[in-house]
Order: C-alpha cells, then sequence, then structure tokens
C-alpha cells in the first residue's frame, strides 16, 4: 500500500509533458524553461492538487532537449512542481514511447502492477497505444477535438477538470 502523510495512494498517474500539462510552442527551441513564454494548459493548475490528493503523479516524456532538472526549472515556473512526484523522460530511460519497455520501466520503478497506473496523453500513438500495449490504462486528452478513430476502444478528455471523474469510471 502507497502512502502519503498517512492517507493512502490509490496508484499513480502519469501525465505527458508537451500539450498536455504544458503547452508547446513550436517556434521555440531547446528546454522549455529558457523558453521567453511558458504556459499551462488549460485547468490543469487547479486540476493536479485535486489529483494528488489521491494517486502518486508522475511525468513520462520524450523530450529530447531537456533532462530531469530543466523539466523541473520548466514545472516551478509554471507553478506544478510540488504536484509531480516523479519524472521518467527520454534522457532518463533511454527508450521513447510508445516502446513498451519505456512503460515497463516506470512500472518497474514505481513498484506498482501496470492495472495500478493511468497514462493521461495528448498523443494517441506514443502515450495512449504505447501504455495499452503495457497493460497500462490511458486517457486521451484531446483538447483540440481532434478525430478519434473508430472502434478505437479510446477513453477521450477534452477539459482537464474531468479527469478525476473519468480516472473514477476506468477504474471501477
Amino acid at each position: 500500500m502507497l502512502l502519503r502523510d498517512g492517507m493512502k495512494i490509490r496508484g499513480a498517474l502519469l501525465f505527458d509533458w508537451g500539450n498536455t500539462l504544458m503547452r508547446v510552442f513550436p517556434e521555440f527551441q531547446g528546454p522549455m524553461h529558457q523558453w521567453p513564454r511558458t504556459e499551462l494548459m488549460p485547468f490543469v493548475g487547479e486540476t493536479l492538487p485535486i489529483l494528488h490528493r489521491q494517486w502518486m503523479t508522475a511525468m513520462a516524456t520524450n523530450a529530447e532537449d531537456s533532462d530531469e532538472k530543466d523539466i523541473r526549472q520548466a514545472l516551478t515556473q509554471a507553478g506544478i512542481d510540488p504536484w509531480i512526484d516523479r519524472i521518467y523522460c527520454y534522457r532518463k530511460i533511454g527508450i521513447r514511447k510508445p516502446d513498451p519497455k519505456f512503460y515497463e520501466f516506470i512500472i518497474n520503478d514505481l513498484g506498482l502492477s501496470a492495472s495500478q497506473i493511468v497514462m493521461i496523453g495528448d498523443d494517441l500513438q506514443n502515450d495512449i497505444l504505447g501504455a495499452r500495449n503495457a497493460g497500462i490504462a490511458a486517457v486521451w486528452y484531446n483538447p483540440f477535438y481532434d478525430a478519434l478513430p473508430p472502434d478505437s476502444g479510446t477513453t477521450e478528455c477534452s477539459d482537464f477538470r474531468d479527469l478525476p471523474r473519468i480516472i473514477a469510471d476506468i477504474l471501477k
């Protein structure tokens, strides 16, 4: 059983970084914390603390320009660093999503079963199908209302504020 401040933690939520937690500005290069502008995706700042009460929260990213220290700096600038317990990045793991080994590393590091983890991300292939291929439930964060492939069996969320309810429904 996972505990935080004496409270039982239900499992872990993995969040993609770019265009899931923080907006990507394609015109900027290099580590995000050095960009002239950074911005949270809508309602991330309000929703992460709510989720963090019951879940270990982690980031799972393919970012190539940033290591864990760079990512922490960007999260601090955005005001969400306290709500991200762990960071799993390409530069730490050496493997990219959607490779199942990326997710297996995280499962082993967290010491949880895949059934105790939910991945939330904006990239259908890397975040959603990659996680599902590793046995992890996934929520496609789709704030831009991209078309969902028919019969994909994918849980979709376009508003971050809906995540607590969606996650509860997935894990019933």
